[in-house]
């Protein structure tokens, strides 16, 4: 199965060559829909972005009380999930842009 275009949830649907899931199916034509989607995985983005920050800032200064290799280990965990949330962001981008388009 494939991700879905829109939020990245499993999909159900194929349309136009693109996979979606029920939900999104509802919403894809509705920029309006879509943009609350770009927003609220933006500001996803932006905060796993922030606390991977921090961390690493915190782990530069010496100031993080967390020991090797967890430290280590939370920096990775921190950088894949800011990755995927950028990747959510992608996706919703495409999908408002798509909209408009239409429109």
């Amino acid at each position: 199965m494939q991700d879905c275009v829109v939020c990245g949830e499993e999909a159900q649907l194929f349309v136009n060559g693109q996979a979606v899931c029920l939900k999104c199916r509802r919403r894809r034509n509705n920029p309006d829909d879509l943009w609350a989607i770009v927003t609220a995985a933006k500001a996803e983005h932006k905060e796993l972005s922030d606390q991977f920050d921090a961390l690493n800032r915190e782990i530069v200064a010496g100031t993080h009380g967390i020991p090797y290799p967890d430290s280590t280990h939370r920096v990775e965990i921190l950088g894949s999930q800011a990755r995927e949330a950028f990747q959510k962001y992608q996706r919703a981008m495409a999908a408002y842009l798509e909209a408009l388009k239409r429109s």
